[in-house]
């Protein structure tokens, strides 16, 4: 384990937690802290990473989007196409249209559409 700290970029071969806390770091002085309810864990040199939860949201951006076509769960381009013809449907002429929510790796063939699939649907 390395820290990032005062100390610098340090590596550190053991880890002590408790009560869903890290403890402390160290080398094998951080052994004594073992107890009934603390665990140390020899690393062996594995890395350890914090658990990356990030609870927001970009409230502006989802407001901003739900007026555009919602392509979630579309699993094919020409999928994609009608849904981005029928929101466009309901647009005034020269108003940009906005797309949003599928994903490549769930569309037929694991790619995007290409500018000329988007130009043939009259978009």
């Amino acid at each position: 384990m390395r820290t990032l700290g005062s100390s610098g970029l340090r590596p550190f071969s053991h880890l002590a937690v408790g009560g869903g806390l890290v403890l402390a770091v160290g080398g094998a002085e951080v052994i004594g802290l073992k107890g009934s309810r603390t665990r140390v864990i020899d690393l062996g040199g594995a890395a350890v990473l914090p658990g990356f939860n990030d609870p927001h949201a970009h409230v502006v951006y989802h407001a901003l989007s739900s007026f555009g076509a919602d392509l979630t769960g579309s699993r094919t381009i020409p999928e994609l196409q009608h849904r981005l013809r029928a929101a466009a449907a309901r647009l005034p002429p020269g108003e940009w249209l906005l797309g949003r929510g599928y994903s490549e790796l769930e569309l037929a063939g694991g790619r995007g559409p290409t500018r000329a699939e988007l130009d043939v649907s009259g978009l």
